[in-house]
């Protein structure tokens, strides 16, 4: 048996819809455990479509946000053989992993609730900063150790 971790809602007349279609799923009956919350709160607002929108234009309109010049930079044309050959075997590994349904595909607003929700811990944003703002020659360029 195969566990999947949906989303949806349940409309009116008490039927479950899910927000997106299970990928490679061939017509059966399952069975499955729904988690509803004990009452509709402001968390159902809170991650609504438009309420995401909201928040996602009020992160790009952050001048903190706006770290990108036309000067920054160099486009990398002298990629080590050694990562670009680790960048398309990961490439490959994650396509194939989503083909045969061993991971689902999220859509743009389930994207930008994830990223909302990283940015949410204390301390990820200025991680994620200070590893963009790490110069390429001081990233460790050997690929073979396990982080």
């Amino acid at each position: 048996m195969k566990a999947i971790e949906v989303t949806g809602s349940v409309n009116e007349a008490g039927y479950v819809a899910f927000d997106q279609p299970i990928a490679n799923a061939k017509p059966l009956r399952f069975r499955g455990i729904l988690l509803l919350p004990d009452a509709i709160d402001s968390q159902d607002e809170e991650w609504s479509p438009d309420a995401i929108s909201a928040s996602v234009r009020d992160l790009l309109d952050d001048p903190e946000e706006d770290i990108y010049t036309l000067e920054d930079g160099e486009p990398i044309d002298d990629v080590d053989p050694t990562i670009q050959s680790a960048w398309v075997a990961e490439a490959q590994r994650r396509h194939d992993e989503i083909s045969d349904g061993r991971v689902q595909p999220i859509d743009g607003d389930q994207a930008l609730m994830e990223t909302l929700y990283l940015l949410s811990i204390p301390g990820m944003r200025e991680s994620i900063r200070e590893g963009m703002a790490t110069p390429i020659e001081d990233c460790d360029r050997d690929m073979t150790e396990s982080v």
